[in-house]
């Protein structure tokens, strides 16, 4: 009798185990051939697909195939030009969360195509948020390396997308649009526009990215001074502070900043302050309208500076000092040295 009622145990558990095999997709708990149906193989192993067949898959009717394929094809399209051209075909997936990351594993890629910059373009005018963000975001890592017939058009995208209505895919467009560099803005006269409407955005985020990315057009714009010059007057210092930066960076030709920088030296901040001093000091001779300031700053003392918070404290009446020397600094001929 007991004999019995082990096998009769023993058939029950098999029973069970079969029908957790037929719910689970013919999968047993050793993933073997035998508890699959006919003609269905074990599939691959993740990483272990060649970038054809990823490719391949990304057609696949199944979301889920196709988005596995993509996640797989990111990390190989810097060292791979197939997989890249893969990531590009979906970026017209049907999916949106397919398309966000198809263009976000294009980010790395080294070898940049024209028609590469043109399909991430075209995803700015998507419907779904996270699509357009993704592919800002990776506009802006490839700008830098876009071919030379590709930058007009991308300037032209990235001008009209500075509109958008998302926040963060704002930043990312207007990011990139720095990225671009000045030969985006001297090929598209509407890049200006779209940079000095978002100087004036509701978001700090956005004025903050547009600061910095007019900073990085640099000199190569004759306008770039201007626009940062009306930076200096946001009400958000981290806002001020990008554009005192890349003052700096452009020296004696961010002169026409002069009096506007010469006002940051009497925010309560006291790091701006340090940085307003230091733009000053690299513009030089040319910022001579700034030196009833600087010096107004030195004669007051420094009592304000006591038990401050702020580590550049004890940086500022260096910074002075070093801006009103190099600010009354006898410019020098070509060819001669300072005695």
């Amino acid at each position: 009798m007991l004999s019995f009622l082990r096998r009769a145990s023993l058939v029950a558990g098999v029973a069970l185990v079969a029908v957790g095999c037929q719910s689970t997709g013919g999968k047993g708990s050793g993933g073997g051939p035998e508890t699959r149906p006919a003609g269905e193989t074990k599939p691959k192993a993740s990483g272990s697909r060649s970038v054809a067949e990823l490719r391949a898959a990304t057609h696949d009717s199944d979301f889920s195939v196709r988005f596995s394929a993509v996640e797989e094809l990111g990390p190989r399209a810097s060292s791979s030009e197939e997989a890249a051209q893969a990531l590009v075909e979906a970026l017209a997936d049907p999916a949106p969360l397919v398309r966000r990351f198809a263009a976000g594993g294009l980010a790395r890629v080294q070898s940049v195509s024209s028609p590469m910059i043109l399909a991430l373009s075209r995803l700015l005018r998507d419907p779904e948020v996270d699509p357009r963000e993704s592919a800002a975001r990776t506009l802006a890592a490839l700008a830098p390396r876009a071919p030379a017939d590709s930058v007009p058009g991308l300037a032209s995208a990235l001008a009209a997308a500075a509109s958008d209505p998302d926040e963060s895919v704002k930043t990312r467009v207007v990011e990139a649009l720095g990225a671009l560099g000045a030969a985006g803005a001297r090929a598209v006269p509407a890049v200006r526009p779209a940079l000095e409407r978002a100087l004036t955005d509701s978001s700090e985020q956005v004025r903050g990215a547009a600061a910095a990315a007019i900073g990085q057009l640099g000199t190569g714009v004759l306008w770039s001074v201007t626009l940062l010059t009306k930076a200096l007057a946001d009400p958000v210092h981290d806002v001020r502070k990008q554009a005192v930066v890349a003052l700096e960076k452009m020296g004696p030709d961010a002169a026409p900043a002069t009096k506007a920088l010469a006002r940051q030296l009497h925010g309560k901040e006291i790091y701006l302050r340090v940085f307003a001093a230091d733009a000053l000091a690299a513009i030089g001779p040319g910022a001579r309208a700034a030196l009833p300031d600087l010096k107004a700053l030195k004669a007051r003392g420094w009592k304000d500076l006591e038990n401050s918070p702020e580590s550049e404290a004890t940086q500022l009446p260096e910074a002075v000092a070093r801006a009103i020397k190099n600010i009354e600094a006898k410019e020098t001929k070509k060819g001669t040295k300072k005695p």
